[in-house]
């Protein structure tokens, strides 16, 4: 698990999907694909599976993965239990 230096404030007509970057990818790296739902606060958790043999470095601050966003015809709001998540990975939460 890894933790975005990223905080998200998402607004209510936008939705964020994160997808791995094609360079990391290229080095067996994978970010599995997770949403940013419309009124989401928080840093997000991430979760990266290496597929590869040798040892991967991957330098602090390291762009691995990218947020795509799309616009919502109607606005929605998020109140999940991951809400105002911190800065380090958030374990799940079974509630």
């Amino acid at each position: 698990l890894a933790s975005t230096i990223e905080k998200f404030q998402m607004p209510n007509f936008l939705v964020a999907n994160i997808h791995d970057k094609s360079t990391w990818a290229r080095q067996a790296l994978s970010v599995f694909n997770t949403v940013v739902e419309p009124g989401f606060v928080g840093g997000l958790t991430l979760e990266l599976i290496y597929h590869g043999q040798a040892d991967l470095h991957i330098p602090a601050g390291s762009g691995i993965a990218q947020a795509l966003f799309s616009e919502l015809s109607d606005p929605a709001h998020y109140n999940g239990k991951y809400q105002n998540a911190g800065s380090h990975p958030q374990p799940a939460i079974f509630e």
